[in-house]
């Protein structure tokens, strides 16, 4: 009982959390996405350690603060997005960073060099990317970013009931053995069904999506993809032999436990509205 109360604060203060970002002044956003980041970059150098990786500390936190602080300086119009911009983004990005990173990894004296690198960069790609395309895309579209964690919550909450009450057939034993073919596809067709309902509800109407079924195809990606962001986040912790990817939330594991679905979510379903433009 202890156990369940416990989920439920934490459950309950993570969702206040999300939600206030849909109604606080857009930095707040960038703040929190910011430092979901740096916790979940926390989390991932534990898991790739664990792992026989040895990233650098300082790449993914450098990247995420660059790339988080310029997409702000262009939300607020303090900056212009023009080529030389781009270009300049782009450089600090990837070009510049590539090579310090390699620099680095010669005074390292770390085994796996190449494996090395490549893991100090995935974090970039996997998380924070994500994260501040979803934060930045939110100064668009926010009825379409508030629809996702809309998708994923509700499609994980049916998949755990269907689950429990008809699931029989594991949907990727080897990876995650409590989830079944059963909850995963009738959580997909009821929540893809209710999906429908957001082009009756006048927030969401006048988004990118203006028909039944253009926001049940969105749906279906965020589900989908949703689906495989947690079971990519599970393959990694097996292969580190954890449990969960940290402590910070009570009943619930770490951040990148609650944010897994996410980080595939938010960029399929931004390419999807993107195809609508």
């Amino acid at each position: 009982m202890k156990s369940l109360i416990i989920r439920s604060v934490t459950g309950l203060v993570f969702i206040s959390l999300v939600l206030g970002s849909f109604v606080l002044p857009i930095e707040y956003m960038y703040i929190l996405f910011l430092l979901i980041s740096i916790g979940g970059i926390i989390e991932y150098r534990k898991i790739a350690l664990r792992s026989r990786g040895f990233p650098q500390n300082f790449i993914p936190f450098f990247l995420a603060l660059f790339l988080f602080g310029f997409l702000y300086l262009i939300d607020k119009g303090i900056l212009l997005f023009n080529l030389k911009q781009f270009l300049i983004g782009f450089s600090f990005l990837f070009i510049l960073p590539t090579l310090v990173t390699s620099i680095i990894e010669l005074y390292r004296n770390k085994k796996r060099s190449l494996v090395n690198i490549t893991v100090s960069y995935f974090p970039f790609f996997w998380i924070v990317l994500p994260l501040a395309i979803g934060t930045f895309w939110k100064s668009y579209e926010p009825c379409v970013v508030f629809a996702i964690f809309i998708i994923v919550w509700a499609s994980d909450s049916f998949a755990y009931c269907y689950g429990i009450l008809f699931g029989k057939r594991k949907l990727f034993e080897r990876i995650s053995p409590k989830k079944t073919w059963e909850g995963f596809l009738l959580s997909l067709i009821t929540t893809t069904g209710l999906s429908s309902l957001f082009s009756k509800i006048a927030w969401f109407d006048g988004a990118v999506f203006n028909t039944t079924l253009e926001w049940m195809g969105f749906a279906l990606v965020v589900i989908v993809f949703g689906t495989y962001g947690d079971l990519v986040q599970s393959m990694f912790k097996r292969n580190a032999s954890v449990k969960d990817s940290g402590k910070i939330m009570p009943g619930h594991g770490g951040i990148l436990d609650r944010f897994d679905s996410f980080l595939f979510a938010l960029p399929a379903g931004f390419i999807y509205w993107l195809l609508f433009l």
